[in-house]
């Protein structure tokens, strides 16, 4: 199978996942009050982006890991820890571009590898273990950070005081209830 065919594959099952879920009613994504944020590398820091980002959310919500950290097998190593048994990783994408000689094309080369300014895109698939699947290893998570109604911006709330910044009607804040939006019409 070459790589476009498992990164088709992949996108086949993730799509087929999040239907399935879709119809039993759940919806994963949904941001809660207080997050630790996307999904991100705890070796390099690196914030996951893309399908990824979307994918391990998935999954981070899905399995009810305590945060969206995630490891490579060989960076688990590195950290002394190692992948508890029997424990599934998932697969991610990571895009390689390879620049090709001028006029050169490789034989039997499919149409989208081909890229009009000599570049050559190519998906490779990496399995990630999220922190929770890892043993041995002091993860250092920052904390939490949960917002609740009594705290507020000050930043935020001088915009909406202030008479030389802000149009008059001033916009009404309400704090309380069990969702977060804005509302344009009261």
């Amino acid at each position: 199978m070459n790589a476009y065919q498992k990164l088709n594959h992949l996108a086949e099952q993730v799509t087929n996942e999040v239907v399935a879920q879709l119809a039993q009613g759940k919806v994963l994504w949904q941001k809660p009050w207080a997050s630790p944020g996307l999904p991100k590398n705890y070796s390099s820091g690196r914030r996951y982006e893309g399908f990824n980002a979307f994918y391990l959310n998935h999954v981070t919500e899905k399995n009810n890991f305590t945060a969206p950290y995630f490891l490579t097998f060989n960076q688990a190593q590195e950290l002394g820890g190692r992948v508890g048994k029997g424990e599934k990783g998932t697969q991610v994408v990571s895009w390689k571009i390879y620049e090709r000689k001028a006029g050169k094309h490789e034989p039997g080369q499919a149409e989208d590898e081909k890229d009009r300014h000599g570049r050559k895109f190519v998906p490779f698939l990496w399995t990630v273990f999220n922190i929770d699947q890892i043993q041995g290893v002091d993860f250092a998570l920052p904390p939490v950070f949960e917002r609740t109604e009594q705290q507020v911006i000050g930043a935020c709330q001088h915009v909406v005081d202030s008479l030389d910044s802000y149009p008059l009607p001033r916009p009404q804040i309400k704090h309380g209830g069990s969702q977060a939006y804005y509302a344009p019409h009261p």
